[in-house]
């Protein structure tokens, strides 16, 4: 009797018995690990078992990782970590995504998101909308109501001729918010609101007049 050997013609799982090829379903083990069940009708075209992609046709045998799956077949081609599917540059290793779609990757690219301001500069690389966060507050200025966070909206400093992105207009140390709160002038350096007294000031105060009171009665 023949050795029954089992092959793979255009994707199909196969099994060679003497000079015929015939199809074959799934089921039993054969000599190099198909699955077989019974001889079906004679193929042609028969290639070595030793196919990286048993199951779907690739006569190129690529494949990009080297691993035991051609990249036909194969989910994660690069074996970067991420699947194909999601990976926009499935055969590279070092790169999977291209936010702005320009063909370059956003690990080589120097402006990831294409709103011509450098990944370096920019507070927001990955959002084309938003570059810049005068405050640090996680809100890119193009959204945020208050870009400088001195707690004046910047619709309002427009009216007021304050500076929208810079807390502290007048440069006198004193954030323009609290400037107005105590009715001070933000546009003008030498209008410095009078800090109001602390709890402890206000106590020590106290203990100071209580003494000198006592001091008169004796």
């Amino acid at each position: 009797m023949s050795t029954s050997r089992a092959y793979v013609a255009a994707g199909v799982v196969a099994h060679r018995v003497g000079d015929r090829t015939y199809k074959l379903g799934s089921g039993t083990t054969s000599e190099y690990g198909r699955y077989v069940k019974s001889l079906g009708d004679p193929v042609t075209g028969w290639t070595d078992p030793r196919d990286n992609c048993p199951l779907v046709s690739n006569p190129d045998q690529a494949n990009a990782d080297s691993d035991a799956e051609g990249d036909a077949c194969d989910a994660d081609d690069d074996n970067d970590g991420v699947p194909d599917e999601a990976d926009a540059f499935s055969l590279d290793a070092t790169e999977n995504a291209d936010t702005d779609s320009d063909g370059v990757g956003n690990n080589a690219d120097t402006d990831d998101d294409g709103d011509e301001t450098p990944d370096s500069d920019d507070a927001f690389p990955l959002h084309h909308g938003e570059d810049t966060d005068t405050d640090a507050d996680g809100v890119g200025n193009n959204t945020d109501t208050d870009d400088d966070g001195d707690g004046i909206p910047d619709i309002a400093e427009a009216t007021l001729g304050t500076d929208p992105v810079n807390a502290d207009s007048d440069g006198d140390g004193v954030d323009d918010g609290q400037e107005i709160l105590a009715q001070s002038d933000p546009l003008d350096p030498n209008s410095i609101p009078v800090p109001e007294p602390t709890t402890a000031l206000l106590q020590l105060t106290a203990l100071l007049t209580l003494l000198t009171l006592r001091r008169r009665h004796r």
